[in-house]
């Protein structure tokens, strides 16, 4: 749900050891094949891209990346948001999401139970990894069926009247277990779960990313978009002026009082990103608002500060 622009991107340049010894551009510290990268040592050996928690939340970039970052733009470049995933509902794209391991991906609720409860038809939903442009196959690209849907027991939809124009939801979310575990690699990397008890402060900035609608109900682009957004807490979210009480603390804001960068439709169930030490923790998810970027209308996502305790309960995560 949401429209996606301007973008400040801040990385660090060194050298990759790899079998090609190409120069690369990482964003702080990054992990791969060749061991962690920081500055321009190498601090440890050779270990493969196995396990989530060791490489979850960093991003690999390649050099001719580096002289052309999008300042104020509309396009990410591919491999910048290696966790997300482009979700189709029988062969056409619908949402977002992002992979969080081997085998699980999280979306919002609603992607998968509105304006039909297909949470007992998995087999209508294909999830594409490495995905950046979607009108073109890249050879980065992976896709997985879906073997089974975990809803949130608590999800709600509610409207509050008869146009439909007054409504929010609660409890957004929704777990989907893909048909086979998928290998990492620089351009399919899980974002990190939120830790226990760790917070984000309100007015910091995140990222939302997508291949949402780039105005309300305007056209949707080809190739994966970002945005940075500031956090807002629910007390001013929920001023008259902009939801009047409707965002619960299952959800949290994000974007700027003057509007301007939100997200907005087919961006639903794509990552909030947000960064601490070095890596990025999937803070919310996209879920619902008046519109998109318009004035005190900003975007509202299911809150993983809440919500991270029963993905971890229903994946078995460590």
């Amino acid at each position: 749900m949401k429209s996606l622009w301007f973008i400040t991107f801040l990385v660090a340049v060194g050298v990759w050891k790899t079998e090609s010894q190409y120069p690369g551009v990482f964003d702080e510290e990054t992990e791969g094949d060749a061991g962690i990268w920081r500055g321009s040592r190498v601090l440890r050996g050779p270990k493969p891209l196995k396990r989530s928690e060791k490489i979850c939340g960093k991003r690999f970039l390649n050099k001719k990346d580096q002289d052309k970052r999008i300042v104020g733009g509309e396009e990410s470049k591919q491999g910048s948001w290696p966790w997300q995933i482009a979700l189709f509902i029988n062969g056409t794209h619908y949402c977002g999401g992002s992979l969080i391991n081997d085998m699980w991906v999280v979306t919002a609720g609603h992607c998968v139970a509105w304006p039909h409860d297909n949470t007992d038809h998995p087999e209508y939903f294909t999830v594409k990894l490495g995905e950046h442009k979607l009108r073109e196959f890249e050879e980065y690209e992976k896709s997985r069926n879906v073997e089974k849907i975990v809803l949130h027991p608590g999800y709600v939809l509610k409207y509050l009247d008869a146009t439909g124009n007054s409504y929010y939801l609660d409890n957004d979310i929704a777990l989907l277990k893909l048909s086979s575990p998928i290998k990492f690699d620089k351009f399919i990397r899980p974002i990190c779960l939120l830790k226990n008890n760790m917070r984000f402060e309100w007015g910091e900035e995140c990222y939302v990313t997508g291949w949402g609608h780039t105005k309300y109900q305007g056209s949707q682009p080809d190739a994966l978009r970002e945005a940075k957004v500031k956090l807002v807490s629910n007390e001013v979210c929920n001023l008259e002026k902009s939801y009047g009480g409707r965002v619960h603390d299952v959800s949290l804001c994000a974007g700027f009082e003057e509007g301007g960068v939100d997200a907005c439709e087919y961006d639903s169930g794509g990552p909030l990103s947000c960064k601490k030490g070095g890596r990025f923790y999937l803070t919310g998810l996209v879920s619902w608002g008046d519109g998109c970027a318009r004035p005190h209308k900003y975007g509202v996502y299911s809150n993983m500060m809440k919500l991270t305790p029963w993905v971890r309960d229903n994946i078995k995560a460590p």
